[in-house]
């Protein structure tokens, strides 16, 4: 890194050395605090210790998150690729957590045979379905 203008190091990584400017307090690369000043010179007394050894202790010696965190995905419909990216995009901007399967990705080719379907998180199912319902009356389709 520079020691000159505004690429000055002013903190580095204990874990990994690798050197930030001003602004940051943590490790992009494995999350630990930032130390001031420029990373010690190659050679130095301290080895420095193994980033990938520090990375995966990290990820498996993580807190388990509550299992909310992790939202069970539901079917919502199934569509036409345009339409399926609409209704995703409409649920999106209600604060519904969604996402499309495309039959592109899932099949491996192109065909409008088959539909693109939408999921969204189990635990917001009432109000997805409630949003998708007024999609279908809009766009005049058969609601069920």
């Amino acid at each position: 890194m520079s020691t000159t203008g505004s690429n000055v190091a002013v903190a580095h990584c204990p874990v990994c050395g690798a050197e930030y400017r001003s602004g940051f307090e943590r490790c992009a690369d494995d999350d630990a605090a930032l130390e001031p000043g420029p990373a010690p010179e190659a050679g130095a007394d301290e080895p420095r210790a193994d980033a990938w050894e520090a990375a995966t202790n990290r990820v498996w010696n993580a807190p388990k998150r509550p299992a909310s965190k992790h939202p069970v995905p539901v079917e919502l419909c199934q569509l036409g690729r345009a339409d399926a990216h609409l209704v995703l995009g409409i649920l999106e901007a209600e604060g519904i957590e969604a996402d499309v399967q495309d039959a592109l990705t899932e099949y491996g080719f192109g065909n409008a045979a088959f539909p693109s379907r939408v999921f969204v998180n189990g635990e917001q199912l009432e109000d997805a379905r409630a949003i998708y319902r007024g999609f279908n009356e809009r766009q005049g389709y058969e609601t069920r």
